[in-house]
């Protein structure tokens, strides 16, 4: 938010946040005159049924702004694995960009 009439702008990109609780928010933007958000993973962790789940990030924009939301993954109430110890065999399949 610009305290002026400068142009407020904002560039988020490529975070994990996982919160620690259900009621506090991965991200918040108040009114950004232009605003990008791409390739942001933003987690609650999984919350009791019938509880109040708040947002897990919020965007408030001004009237006539530029704004661009994608690719990012926004989830609410879910349970991340550890990793898992075997790893795939990628010994018979061509990986993207390969050059021979």
């Amino acid at each position: 938010m610009s305290p002026r009439d400068d142009v407020g702008m904002v560039l988020l990109t490529a975070n994990r946040v996982i919160c620690p609780d259900s009621r506090t928010s991965a991200a918040t933007l108040f009114f950004p005159t232009e605003a990008a958000v791409t390739g942001n993973v933003m987690i609650h962790p999984t919350v009791a049924q019938g509880t109040f789940n708040h947002s897990v990030f919020t965007a408030v924009g001004l009237q006539g702004g530029s704004y661009a939301y994608a690719g990012n993954v926004f989830r609410s109430g879910t349970f991340i694995t550890p990793p898992r110890a075997a790893t795939g065999a990628t010994t018979d399949w061509d990986f993207l960009n390969t050059v021979t």
